[in-house]
């Protein structure tokens, strides 16, 4: 009899051992979850933070409310739906064109003009600038291309300075999609600065595609 009463003390203190350990289990596993979400939420805020701090940041936002405030400004003062489309097409080519020469001169302002102001600052925008390019060259292809000239099936309908003309201009779209697709920090990790510089050199000949483009096309 005592020794089933030992036993049975044996197993309730096994039971309350086991009790024990498991809420002591739960415990530690809610104060490791919230660790983990205080930490991530740590360093989404320092993200965030960091974003607000970066002038790509505000350039990017400054060119897709441009692009805002072109679309609606054109769409509210020009009453011809096809005047409207050409006009778009022409107020979003000279942003990208803007914006690809700002990029193209940034770099020897800097080397050259030493006492320029922000100097450092001026060097880190440049990439937003090529992005924004990107952008404003999207926009205004699709308009051109898929508004005016009615896609692929309008090609066989034009001469042969115009189809070079798109020839460029699709070339130098293809190169600004791959400058803007790496013009990140990891991408530079990624491929070495070495080879990330020499893609990038690309812009000078994506600048005269576009110059030949514009010539070609002359004015809409």
């Amino acid at each position: 009899m005592r020794c089933a009463l030992a036993g049975n003390m044996t197993n309730e203190l096994r039971i309350m051992v086991k009790h024990k350990i498991e809420k002591v289990r739960i415990i530690v596993q809610v104060f490791y979850n919230k660790e983990n979400v205080w930490m991530v939420k740590l360093q989404i805020d320092k993200k965030i933070m960091k974003l607000f701090k970066n002038i790509r940041f505000y350039i990017l936002c400054f060119s897709f409310f441009l692009s805002l405030t072109i679309y609606f400004q054109t769409t509210a003062t020009v009453e011809n739906n096809a005047l409207v489309t050409s006009k778009l097409v022409q107020y979003f080519a000279l942003a990208a064109a803007a914006n690809l020469y700002i990029t193209l001169l940034i770099g020897p302002a800097v080397y050259v003009l030493k006492f320029l102001p922000f100097r450092g600052l001026l060097f880190k925008a440049r990439r937003a600038f090529g992005i924004s390019t990107f952008y404003f060259g999207i926009l205004h292809a699709y308009l051109a291309f898929f508004k005016q000239l009615g896609g692929f099936g309008g090609l066989g309908f034009l001469e042969g300075k115009y189809l070079l003309a798109i020839t460029l201009s699709a070339s130098a779209l293809f190169i600004f999609s791959l400058m803007a697709a790496t013009s990140f920090d990891f991408m530079v990790r990624k491929l070495t600065f070495a080879r990330w510089k020499l893609l990038h050199r690309f812009i000078y000949l994506a600048a005269i595609f576009i110059l030949i483009h514009a010539l070609l096309l002359g004015s809409h």
